[in-house]
């Protein structure tokens, strides 16, 4: 699976996209197939290495803690939840394709509740292309190449 790894603190451009092992799901988690997921602020520290006294990272690392997707498994002991749900929450490293949570880091999405970012965060991830905020007068805008 393809993921955007911290390769080195410092600026954005130690992020690159990678191949990385697939996580294995476990008792209490769900899989997630990220459609959706952001850089915020406290990623942006962790970065730049602003944290790393508090929160140290084991590098390469894979950032996230904001993510959207689809359950494609479930753990053992793992109710409330069937594959298929979408999902949005507090994912750890949800800047890659799949990633791991547990039932409490995540919220059913309302039946009908529609994205209009999935289609743009999953091809440009998939397919290597970065993405940047750019300041704007009227608001950020995030633009993918």
């Amino acid at each position: 699976m393809r993921a955007a790894v911290l390769s080195r603190y410092g600026d954005l451009d130690g992020l690159e996209i990678r191949d990385v092992p697939e996580p294995t799901v476990g008792p209490g988690k769900l899989k997630v197939r990220i459609a959706a997921s952001s850089l915020n602020p406290l990623d942006v520290k962790l970065v730049s290495g602003a944290l790393k006294a508090w929160f140290p990272l084991q590098l390469p690392a894979i950032l996230g803690f904001d993510a959207a997707g689809e359950v494609v498994e479930l753990g053992p002991g793992v109710s409330g939840f069937r594959v298929g749900d979408k999902v949005l929450g507090q994912i750890r490293h949800g800047q890659a394709e799949l990633a791991l949570a547990t039932p409490e880091q995540v919220a059913k999405v309302p039946p009908g509740f529609r994205s209009s970012t999935r289609r743009r965060s999953r091809s440009s991830l998939s397919r290597g292309r970065s993405c940047s905020r750019r300041p704007s007068r009227r608001r950020r805008e995030t633009s993918c190449w």
